[in-house]
C-alpha cells in the first residue's frame, strides 16, 4: 500500500489499483497505461521501495514508477533508481534506515545502502573516471575532492551537480604536486596539506582563494577539534596545531628520533579534548590540549596482538 493508501496489485498479470479512500478501483497512471510493452505485459510482482513501485514481469523485465513526480524508468534507463542483483526476486524489504534488501529463492540476499543512493549520479564517473582522487573530505552535503593533475572539486550531495573550483590566486604548480589532505572547517573554509605547504583558503561561487599559507611540508592527515583549532601530521614527529581564529601556530614534537622514519597518519581527540596521534612504528601519542605537553601511550604486547591487521600504505 502507498502512502495516499493505494493497493497495487495483480490478476491474471493484469495490473490494477485500489483505492482505500475512495473504496473503488482508479485508473492506471498515464506513463504505465501508454506504455508499449508494460501496458500489455503480465506483472508476476510488485514492490513498494524507496517512493517508486517496482513492477516485475513474467519475463523477469523490472520497471520503477517514481510516486512523487509519476515518471517510468525501464532497468536500462539511466533514471533506473535501484541496482537489481542477478537473481530473481522473491522479496524485497526496505528496513528503517532506507536499506533495501533484496531477497532470492535460492541465492541469499543482497543489501542496497541508503547512502549509496545520494552518489547515484554518473556525472562523478564522467568527470572524475580515470583521474586520480588523492584526498577528500565531507562538509554538510558537500563533498570536497582533490585530484592529482585536475585541481580540486565540489560535488552537491543535494543538487547531484559537480564543479571544479576555480583559483584567484592560483596555488603554486610545485605545491599542488601533492595533495595530502583536504579539510573543511565549520566557517566554510577549506584547508589544504600540499608537499610543500599548508593553505587555509575560502570557498565562494565555486572559486577558491587563498587566505594565508605555511610552511609545513607533506601534511598526510589534518583534523579541527571542538576548540576551533586544526591539527595537522605530516612525515616527521612534529604535530602543528593552528588556530582557526588568530591562525596563531604552534609546533608539538612527539620526541622520536629524528633518524628514526615515522609520520603521523592519525589523529583524534579523548572526551577530554586532548590530542591522540598515532605515529608510524613508534605507537600513539597523547597531547594536552591545554599546556601541549606530550606522553606516550602504553599499551601491551597483547594489545597489540589482538587488533585487527591491515594493509598500510606508507609514504
Amino acid at each position: 500500500m502507498t502512502p495516499e493508501g493505494n493497493i497495487w496489485m495483480s490478476h491474471d498479470g493484469k495490473l490494477s489499483i485500489f483505492s482505500t479512500s475512495h473504496e473503488s478501483f482508479v485508473p492506471l497512471p498515464a506513463a504505465i497505461a501508454t506504455h508499449p510493452e508494460l501496458s500489455s505485459a503480465n506483472i508476476s510482482k510488485i514492490f513498494l521501495c524507496s517512493g517508486h513501485i517496482l513492477l516485475i514481469t513474467d519475463s523477469e523485465v523490472h520497471y520503477a514508477y517514481n510516486l512523487s513526480d509519476n515518471s517510468l524508468a525501464l532497468e536500462d534507463d539511466p533514471d533506473f533508481v535501484f541496482d537489481i542483483p542477478d537473481f530473481s526476486l522473491n522479496t524485497v524489504y526496505e528496513d528503517s534506515d532506507k536499506n533495501i534488501w533484496w531477497c532470492s529463492y535460492d541465492q541469499g540476499y543482497q543489501i542496497s545502502y541508503a547512502y549509496k543512493e545520494r552518489f547515484r549520479n554518473n556525472i562523478l564517473d564522467a568527470v572524475l573516471g580515470g583521474k586520480s582522487v588523492l584526498s577528500l573530505d565531507i562538509s554538510g552535503n558537500k563533498i570536497f575532492l582533490a585530484t592529482l593533475r585536475d585541481g580540486i572539486f565540489c560535488y552537491d550531495i543535494d543538487k547531484g551537480s559537480l564543479a571544479s573550483l576555480k583559483e584567484r590566486n592560483n596555488i603554486p604548480e610545485k605545491d599542488k604536486q601533492y595533495i595530502g589532505c583536504i579539510r573543511a572547517d565549520k566557517a566554510g573554509r577549506l584547508w589544504i596539506g600540499t608537499i610543500k605547504k599548508v593553505f587555509l583558503c575560502s570557498v565562494d561561487d565555486d572559486c577558491l582563494s587563498i587566505l594565508r599559507s605555511w610552511d609545513y611540508p607533506s601534511a598526510i592527515c589534518m583534523k579541527p577539534d571542538n576548540y576551533g583549532n586544526v591539527w595537522i601530521g605530516n612525515c616527521s614527529g612534529l604535530l602543528m596545531r593552528i588556530n582557526g581564529t588568530t591562525l596563531q601556530t604552534d609546533i608539538v614534537d612527539l620526541g622520536i628520533d629524528v633518524r628514526l622514519y615515522t609520520f603521523v597518519g592519525g589523529i583524534d581527540f579523548l572526551p577530554s579534548g586532548n590530542i591522540i596521534a598515532a605515529a608510524f612504528s613508534e605507537g600513539m601519542y597523547e597531547i594536552d590540549r591545554n599546556s601541549l605537553s606530550v606522553k606516550k601511550i602504553d599499551i601491551r604486547k597483547d594489545d597489540w596482538e589482538q587488533c585487527i591487521t591491515r594493509s598500510v600504505f606508507i609514504p
